[in-house]
């Protein structure tokens, strides 16, 4: 039979090309609609205005919209994170 280290390659081949999407809903005070994104039960409070949404979606690598939104995050985050020079921390090289 297949042994699992090469079961989990596969699985890990398939899963590359798909990555979890992360939507933020905060519909607090907002009286234009109805919210509708979320069906579970209410709170009866502003947490019903409220709701984080993963999705594991599939990238299209080839897709034109893809390649620009990446290209953009990685613009949004470069300077977000603030790398430590190793000196700074105590590490010697």
């Amino acid at each position: 039979g297949i042994g699992y280290a090469q079961k989990k390659r596969g699985v890990d081949m398939k899963n590359k090309s798909f990555a979890p999407v992360i939507t933020v809903f905060d519909h607090r005070g907002c009286a234009e609609h109805v919210n509708k994104e979320y069906t579970g039960p209410k709170s009866n409070d502003e947490n019903d205005e409220m709701l984080v949404k993963v999705k594991q979606t599939k990238l299209r690598r080839d897709d034109p919209k893809f390649v620009e939104l990446a290209d953009r995050i990685v613009q949004e985050t470069k300077g977000t994170f603030y790398q430590y020079p190793i000196r700074d921390v105590g590490y010697s090289k």
